[in-house]
């Protein structure tokens, strides 16, 4: 079955010197593979990519592609805020989870981290991230500078498009 996931984040800039903070365009999300038949797999996704990439588990061979792929990403931006909405599309079938017996589901565990790289005002890159498993509010902070670029207020929601 063929399912598409809405996913939207959002984060509330700081008045702090330009850092020039955007949504990254490889991020992460949590899904039941049934290509290993393990729930809850940390599946790596890139704007553009043809497919995404499980970490697997060890007894199945480790990492390997997952079908999934990125079908839209559209970030906002205002002069206190900006917004990302993605859209993902997985193929997925029912299983058992190889090592718990239990059933999948198909929109897994359903936590994603977004990762926010941005430039410090002295010239040096820096990343920050955004995950809906966090406790909110979530200052995100200069790991150069210690000023606070923004706050997560909100945690990224996902949406099974039914």
């Amino acid at each position: 079955m063929l399912r598409t996931l809405d996913i939207t984040a959002t984060i509330a800039l700081a008045e702090a010197p330009f850092h020039n903070l955007y949504f990254g365009h490889s991020f992460e999300l949590s899904l039941d593979c049934f290509i290993c038949e393990r729930q809850g797999r940390t599946t790596f996704l890139t704007v553009g990519g043809e497919r995404a990439v499980c970490t697997g588990d060890r007894s199945h061979g480790g990492k390997h592609f997952a079908p999934a792929r990125v079908a839209g990403f559209d970030p906002m931006s205002g002069r206190d805020r900006k917004a990302l909405h993605v859209v993902v599309q997985q193929w997925w079938a029912p299983f058992r989870d190889a090592k718990r017996d239990q059933a999948s589901a198909p929109v897994g565990t359903g936590w994603v981290r977004f990762e926010l790289p941005y430039t410090c005002p002295d010239g040096r890159n820096g990343r920050a991230s955004i995950q809906s498993n966090l406790v909110l509010p979530h200052a995100l902070t200069c790991e150069h500078c210690d000023t606070v670029l923004a706050t997560g207020e909100d945690v990224p929601k996902i949406v099974e498009r039914l």
